[in-house]
């Protein structure tokens, strides 16, 4: 479990994280358990995975543990039982789909946030 406070020097009463899932290529397994294991099917690529969880304009604030390639974002994050302050925003893109921790106002997704800040409107 894993708790998070907002220290950042914003003068926003709302606290507002970041979590976003990042990819880390390795050199090819030489076993085919580990080629298995590691392939993450998305990036084409053999690769380990975290969770990073950062102060929306500040600081990192966390890095979960390290998992192989295959595993998703959101499965990482179900895992590791984040705790958010209560009232607080989470910024995140579609690899999280669903992941709705206790204490946030409302997941967001950064992808729709982004296409807002440019005045694009997809839908149509």
């Amino acid at each position: 479990m894993c708790r998070f406070q907002d220290h950042s020097s914003s003068h926003s009463a709302t606290p507002e994280f970041v979590i976003e899932g990042t990819d880390r290529p390795i050199n090819r397994p030489k076993d085919k358990q580990g080629r298995k294991k590691y392939y993450g099917g998305k990036r084409k690529a053999h690769a380990v995975k975290n969770n990073v969880i950062a102060e929306r304009r500040g600081k990192v604030k966390y890095r979960s543990q390290t998992y192989e390639g295959k595993k998703h974002d959101k499965a990482i994050a179900d895992k590791e039982n984040y705790q958010f302050p209560e009232g607080s925003r989470l910024w995140q893109d579609t690899g999280f789909q669903g992941f709705a921790p206790v204490g946030v106002i409302a997941p967001l997704l950064c992808d729709d946030y982004l296409d807002q800040v440019r005045g694009e409107d997809l839908t149509g």
